[in-house]
């Protein structure tokens, strides 16, 4: 692998938000980076939340996670998948593992914030969300962020909902430092 190649793996279950999936995956391709689509799923595609349906590079048996510097989870109905007993136990692992000792980035919107509260991955960073996860505010009140929709925070980049998805994908693409590409992408949008 290529140490200075930005490789995002996403993390996709069925139900996963078509937003918060698509729009980002196609701003960091355009920014110049690697990204395979996982399936969490037993086959090698995703039924998003409107019934799209999104082929990936592979499942998570047969992708090696530690290719990426970079795990993104979007939000969306994704819940059950990453709580479930047959999650390949790797993902999970690998995370705790290499996120604590700030070896890999993690990118994640709404929900997801709680997988990686549940998997204690939130630790000492600042994140925000837009959905009322009362749970997530209690435990971490002066790690909450209310008032930004997106938060980066030693290796974490957590965004609010769909409708800052661009925003987001943008953010992390500054992130890797590559701004002026950001400039450039968001022109294009505009």
């Amino acid at each position: 692998m290529d140490s200075n190649k930005v490789r995002i793996g996403v993390l996709l279950a069925n139900k996963a938000d078509e937003l918060q999936t698509i729009i980002p995956i196609q701003i960091w391709k355009k920014a110049g980076f690697i990204v395979e689509l996982i399936s969490l799923e037993k086959k090698n595609s995703v039924i998003l939340s409107q019934e799209v349906k999104l082929s990936c590079n592979g499942t998570s048996q047969e992708i090696n996670i530690n290719q990426f510097n970079s795990l993104y989870i979007p939000g969306g109905d994704i819940l059950d998948k990453f709580f479930d007993p047959k999650l390949d136990p790797r993902i999970m692992k690998t995370l705790q593992k290499d996120f604590i000792k700030d070896k890999k980035n993690i990118f994640a919107m709404d929900e997801a914030l709680l997988i990686l509260y549940k998997w204690e991955l939130i630790r000492d960073r600042k994140f925000t969300t837009s959905k009322s996860l009362k749970e997530l505010k209690e435990k971490y009140p002066k790690l909450f962020d209310e008032k930004n929709s997106i938060v980066v925070s030693k290796g974490l980049v957590t965004g609010t909902g769909r409708i800052n998805a661009i925003d987001f994908a943008l953010e992390v693409v500054k992130y890797h430092g590559k701004s002026q590409e950001a400039k450039k992408i968001l022109a294009e949008i505009k």
